[in-house]
Order: C-alpha cells, then structure tokens, then sequence
C-alpha cells in the first residue's frame, strides 16, 4: 500500500483506529494486537478451512514480510551511505517503518495461530531489552559505541 494510499485509509477510518491506537498507546502493542487478532482467528476457524492450510498461510505471509523487513532496512541502509537526496531517503524510511509495523503484526497473528502466549513473548522481550541496555551502558563505558 502506497504512503499516500494509507494516510487516505487511516483519515478515513479514524472512528475506528483511534480507539484501537489509544488501547495500544496506554496497555501495550502486544495484548491489544493479540485481542484483537483472537476474534477474526476465532472466526476463521469455524470455518472449513483446514487448520493446516491456516498455518502454512501464515507463516508463508510472515515470512514474506520478514524479507520485505530486510530489503526495507537494506535500501534505508544504502540511501544514508551513498548520500541520496531527503526525498528519497524520507520515502525509504517511511516504507520502512511500514514493513516494520507488519512484521510486528504478522509476529502476533503467528502467537495466535500456533497458539504462543504473548505474555511469555513479552517477558522474554523484557530480559533482552534489559540485557542490552546493560551491554549498551558497557560499551559506552569502554568507549566501544
């Protein structure tokens, strides 16, 4: 989806995005992503759809977006080395963080399809940011950032 395209998506569905922005901004990214994935899971299994099938699409989409995540981080990577104008780095970022935002979103469809708690995620998440800020702050002190 274009920038443009999504700015145009997100003005016209304020009344129902907000809410949701709101609930990620003051609980968390995670528990809300992952109630709000519940539902439409819930309804896709009732379906006749083959659980199988459901997973192997799944995980075919993430790891599709995760390759989107690299080319994204690669061209942001390229344009700051090689200089390019503002316009085109801009545009690369902005793509970037798109990519980002569905990486993250496809990681919480992924907890619940094949059933993962996301709060063990989230706690895992915790050591690790805990963990590099503690090597960051190591770094620093030995002059290696």
């Amino acid at each position: 989806m274009k920038r443009e395209d999504l700015e145009k998506f997100i003005e016209e569905n304020q009344d129902v995005i907000n809410p949701i922005y709101e609930k990620i901004v003051t609980k968390g990214a995670a528990s809300i992503l992952y109630f709000e994935l519940e539902e439409s899971f819930n309804n896709i299994c009732r379906s006749s759809i083959d659980y199988k099938d459901i997973i192997n699409f799944h995980t075919s989409v993430a790891m599709e977006e995760c390759g989107e995540l690299i080319q994204a981080i690669s061209k942001v990577r390229r344009a700051e080395i090689t200089n390019l104008d503002r316009y085109h780095t801009k545009e690369l970022k902005q793509n970037l963080q798109e990519e980002m935002a569905d990486v993250i979103l496809n990681i919480y469809r992924l907890c619940e399809i094949l059933n993962l708690n996301v709060s063990d995620i989230d706690r895992i998440l915790a050591a690790k940011l805990f963990r590099y800020r503690k090597y960051s702050e190591k770094c620093l002190e030995e002059g290696k950032l």
